[in-house]
């Protein structure tokens, strides 16, 4: 990689294409075409600024698609290029050691030509392209990372993936699209799968809490996120984003696992108390009731504590109305600027969440635990103008 002044000037002009927050959401990294940018999240600043030197093919225009990062040291790139034939596009993964200032290509050959998603966490890069999902091991040298396992997967476009590293002795989860519509695949090594039915639609977006014991899914509707026990496959609970369709941008646990973030295009980020107890295998929620394996007809009944907070209308008909209308609505909620998809993730301050957008747009928001409602925003920044 390569920086100058010039270039640094141009890139914070430059559309962003990829964001992504790190594992710890201390910091993010927003890539444009032809350069990468690290943001710390607490206290936000920029971190670096670095234009990238293209991959050496002579006969061919390589450009920055993706960018993920592990920590301030360590950012993995995807480098998009047309194929010298034509007929499509292929990719290269590149590392990058920040501290080193040195970049090295990934050798091994993936199983597909176009990285649609991958997600770095802890010791282990996943890899998401067409009907694949590739795990490999970064234990030792980033360069030669040791395939661990390739799950086969339905057509994912959205590059969607999911994996956990726990602390401990906690076996790492991935999660993946199964081959039919709605369904997902949960998978620790060394055990059989657990395959569940997330939601009749297609599945959009899903999340697993840091502890890889939760697992969140929102449909192609945007109506409904379910929680999900990944021991076993069980509902636990459901909550309302809204009734009209959307589509769900991103969904975030925080650290805890005690509160679900979740943005769409609504311009509207919602917060939901997680009212499961993640630390045992199969929970039933907390307010009591119960769920069956792989099923969402009913849905987790809001605690009468929740009602009365949110001031429920429909609450007197609670044990009428069929589980769709008892699904629980956000706790909190922060409405933000229109037609920009927005990622999220929990603040290392305390009841924070932190909100990122395409058009380079920088929240820092707060929500009360006790009495809910519209969140207060602390901190407004454009980063792709902050400047030195």
């Amino acid at each position: 990689m390569a920086s100058s002044s010039a270039g640094a000037a141009a890139e914070r002009s430059a559309s962003v294409v990829h964001l992504a927050f790190n594992p710890y959401a201390n910091r993010f990294i927003a890539a444009t075409a032809t350069g990468v940018h690290v943001f710390s999240c607490d206290p936000f600043r920029r971190v670096f600024c670095e234009d990238v030197e293209v991959y050496p093919d002579s006969t061919t225009s390589w450009k920055v698609a993706i960018a993920e990062m592990l920590n301030e040291a360590f950012v993995a790139v995807v480098f998009r290029g047309a194929k010298p034939n034509g007929g499509g596009f292929m990719d290269r993964i590149f590392f990058w050691s920040v501290l080193g200032g040195r970049m090295y290509g990934m050798e091994k050959r993936l199983p597909f030509d176009v990285v649609s998603g991958f997600r770095l966490v802890g010791e282990y890069l996943l890899v998401a392209g067409d009907e694949k999902t590739v795990l490999y091991e970064m234990a030792h040298h980033a360069a030669v990372p040791t395939k661990v396992k390739v799950v086969d997967t339905a057509h994912n476009p959205l590059g969607l993936c999911a994996v956990a590293q726990p602390d401990g002795l906690a076996r790492s989860v991935l999660v993946s699209p199964q081959k039919n519509k709605g369904m997902l695949q949960v998978h620790r090594l060394g055990e059989h799968p657990i395959y569940l039915r997330a939601h009749y639609s297609t599945v959009v977006s899903f999340a697993l809490s840091h502890d890889g014991r939760l697992l969140a899914t929102a449909g192609s509707k945007g109506t409904l996120v379910r929680i999900f026990s990944t021991n076993d496959g069980k509902l636990l609970q459901e909550v309302r984003r809204g009734t009209d369709r959307a589509d769900i941008h991103c969904i975030a646990f925080s650290p805890d696992s005690k509160w679900l973030a979740v943005s769409s295009d609504k311009c509207t980020v919602h917060v939901f108390r997680v009212n499961v107890d993640s630390t045992s295998s199969g929970s039933a929620p907390k307010n009591g009731s119960s769920s069956g394996h792989g099923s969402f007809q009913e849905a987790a009944a809001p605690s009468p504590a929740a009602n009365a907070s949110q001031g429920s209308y429909l609450s007197f008909l609670k044990g009428l109305l069929p589980g769709y209308f008892r699904s629980e609505r956000s706790w909190a909620q922060v409405y933000l600027r229109e037609d920009v998809k927005y990622l999220v993730a929990f603040g290392r301050q305390r009841n924070t969440v932190l909100v990122i957008g395409m058009d380079g747009s920088f929240y820092r928001c707060q929500f009360d635990p006790e009495i809910g409602g519209e969140m207060k925003q602390l901190e407004y920044r454009n980063f792709m103008d902050i400047k030195g």
